[in-house]
């Protein structure tokens, strides 16, 4: 994974493309475990990594789009307007 890219770099692998995809997955369920998450998103596609899941929830967390409930381990999505 690329964190700068340069002109031959493919969007898809982006960390703000794999947002989308985290946040097409909570839009179905809104709270999902943190295992699930990740499970359904490493799904998606062949390249999805941990590392790449990481960087894009940490986006999205700063961003104030998902949050993080430590007593039951699941990541919800808030603040998302359809």
């Amino acid at each position: 994974m690329k964190i700068k890219p340069n002109k031959h770099f493919d969007i898809s692998s982006s960390v703000i493309y794999k947002t989308t995809e985290i946040i097409q997955i909570l839009l179905l369920e809104r709270y999902l475990k943190f295992n699930e998450l990740f499970y359904r998103f490493k799904n998606k596609h062949d390249n999805n990594d941990l590392t790449t899941f990481i960087f894009a929830l940490n986006l999205l967390f700063v961003l104030g789009k998902i949050q993080y409930y430590k007593e039951s381990d699941t990541i919800g999505l808030i603040n998302y307007e359809t």
